[in-house]
């Protein structure tokens, strides 16, 4: 979402009977999210209508993608944890997924009749430069398919250790999402030293200035 943009959802359910649906045997959870400068809030209302089998209690994940890691993310009030990147789903807490910059948020079970708040606060000023996040996925994709050209055994060529820098950048932002302003300046300066290292890597268009 955009600084001052709101959305709303909602999720539905039913027993997956054929016909119970039209007899109104069906559940809706209505899902709303705002940005307000930095800070993100989605609100999960409690679970309106019943059906046979439906779950009485809850796990829920938010997974945000291609945007800045948070300083801080809480639920119902209460602060989670950053957890490791490699982390399982049945965690508690944040991480980030440094090579699609994604914030995946794993909140505790609790009753589907209860309400949730989830707010995502990211750094001063974070939100208004998402555009320097821009394209970060395609020039980790193309330098992948570079470094596997130059693997070829064809080519007999070594992966120069720029590339392997560069291409590390996502596994570092995982660990240390902390670093993401240093890290995002730093690949800029690392894609350039990659193009003029090795221009014949140019694949879709890497060391093409932008129109």
């Amino acid at each position: 979402l955009r600084p001052g943009q709101n959305t709303q959802y909602e999720v539905y359910e039913d027993s997956g009977v054929a016909v119970d649906y039209q007899r109104g045997v069906w559940a809706r959870t209505p899902i709303a999210a705002s940005q307000v400068g930095d800070v993100l809030r989605v609100q999960i209302e409690p679970v309106q209508g019943n059906f046979p089998g439906m779950l009485r209690q809850r796990r829920y994940q938010l997974r945000l993608p291609a945007d800045w890691p948070p300083l801080s993310v809480t639920v119902n009030g209460i602060s989670l944890n950053p957890i490791a990147a490699a982390a399982t789903d049945q965690a508690v807490g944040w991480r980030f997924e440094g090579n699609t910059l994604t914030t995946v948020i794993l909140a505790a079970s609790q009753k589907v009749g209860t309400a949730t708040t989830i707010l995502v606060r990211r750094a001063p000023g974070l939100t208004a430069r998402r555009k320097e996040l821009d394209g970060f996925a395609g020039v980790m994709t193309r330098l992948r398919a570079a470094t596997d050209v130059l693997r070829e055994p064809a080519r007999r060529a070594n992966v120069p250790d720029t590339v392997l820098e560069t291409l590390q950048t996502g596994d570092r932002l995982g660990y240390h999402p902390e670093r993401v302003e240093a890290e995002i300046a730093h690949l800029h300066t690392l894609v350039e030293q990659v193009c003029k290292l090795i221009p014949t890597m140019d694949l879709d268009g890497l060391c093409t200035p932008a129109d």
